[in-house]
């Protein structure tokens, strides 16, 4: 369990740090709430060193708790990290390779860490843009048709945008919408030969929930 709630604890820490920190100046904000995750999957299979034509992955749509600690540098401009508790995914073999059913599945942390700047003259309304970057950490891998199965941690960029809604001075309601693009390998055996991936996921993760000023 401490691999699994790992970007959640991080999350959760930070904004319990600097709430005590910095409690009176209302420069940092979290927001915590449900989030979808929406792959644009897609992969280039190999076996034996040989491309497998039209082979490639599905990957089911999933959720997760999402929490985002940021703070105010400025009233317009911000810097933010999010995370949550880390999904577990299945993946399925798509294409020429659907009869392989499920390949596997993994438990991975998807974080990100994004500067943004928020319009202040909406009253309660408060809409942003920003951009950054996406990290995937991975925790476990679990093998069905494609043993040893094995997948990279990544890295890629991701922009953002969303709004607050303010409700007080301190509490209010949000909506976020990130789109990354984010690219991993995948290694493992099939009939007890090599296989590697390359593997695009490109996820567009939608969030929203409880908004909070401290």
């Amino acid at each position: 369990m401490t691999g699994k709630c790992l970007t959640l604890a991080v999350a959760v820490g930070l904004s319990a740090g600097v709430a005590s920190a910095r409690a009176d100046d209302k420069n940092f904000f979290v927001h915590i709430g449900p989030a979808g995750l929406f792959l644009n999957e897609g992969a280039h299979i190999s076996l034996n060193g040989s491309i497998v034509p039209k082979g490639t992955i599905e990957i089911n749509d999933h959720a997760t708790l999402g929490v985002e600690v940021g703070y105010y540098f400025s009233p317009n401009w911000a810097v933010s990290f999010t995370g949550g508790f880390p999904p577990s995914p299945t993946i399925k073999g798509a294409g020429s390779v659907q009869s392989l059913g499920t390949l596997g599945t993994i438990v991975y942390g998807p974080t990100a860490l994004t500067g943004h700047y928020h319009l202040t003259e909406l009253g309660a309304f408060r809409p942003y843009v920003g951009a950054g970057a996406m990290f995937m950490l991975m925790f476990e891998n679990h093998s069905r048709a494609l043993k040893a199965m094995q997948t990279d941690a990544a890295v890629g960029a991701v922009a953002q945008v969303g709004a607050d809604y303010m409700f007080t001075e301190q509490l209010g309601a949000y909506l976020d919408v990130k789109k990354a693009y984010l690219h991993t390998n995948t290694t493992g055996t099939l009939y007890g030969l090599p296989v590697s991936s390359k593997v695009q996921l490109d996820p567009l993760v939608i969030g929203g929930g409880l908004a909070y000023r401290f």
